[in-house]
């Protein structure tokens, strides 16, 4: 594997990535989606998360420079700062799109959920409603999951 793919995986914030994604998936099953619906929920959580860590560390990499973080690849060179800004957009991107497999509601949900979490990367990290992110984004994750079931009822507008 190359050190850039490796830097991506460091990058992207693996465990709670992993946790994340592991759990959605588990959820999905639990409330009867089929295998595909597993695989399309695990696949919509996995580049939401991906987008977000990547994000994070992208944003956070002159600090993490300035301050000699030998554990970010970013500022080990592992990956360079591009490489990250277009991982980051593709993942963003395609959090929607594979959502919409789910339905309008669903995708709606999801890019909630990423959005959220993305503002809390910036400009929120670092301010008393910090919170508020975590709150929206993990509130959207069971109902992106429930929404993203076939026949699942619309909520009304």
């Amino acid at each position: 594997m190359s050190t850039r793919v490796l830097g991506l995986v460091r990058a992207s914030h693996p465990e709670p990535a992993a946790a994340v994604t592991v759990v959605a998936a588990l959820l999905a099953a639990g409330v009867g989606h089929s295998a595909a619906g597993v695989v399309l929920v695990a696949l919509t959580v996995l580049a939401s998360q991906l987008a977000v860590g990547w994000s994070n560390d992208l944003i956070d990499a002159e600090r993490d420079a300035a301050v000699g973080r030998t554990d970010k690849p970013v500022t080990t060179g592992e990956v360079a700062r591009p490489t990250l800004a277009r991982a980051t957009a593709v993942a963003a991107v395609a959090v929607p799109v594979l959502a919409l497999a789910g339905g309008p509601a669903a995708a709606a949900c999801a890019t909630l959920g990423l959005v959220s979490a993305l503002l809390y990367n910036r400009p929120l990290k670092s301010t008393p409603v910090s919170v508020l992110p975590y709150a929206v984004s993990f509130g959207a994750l069971p109902a992106f999951v429930v929404l993203a079931l076939p026949g699942s009822p619309v909520p009304p507008a």
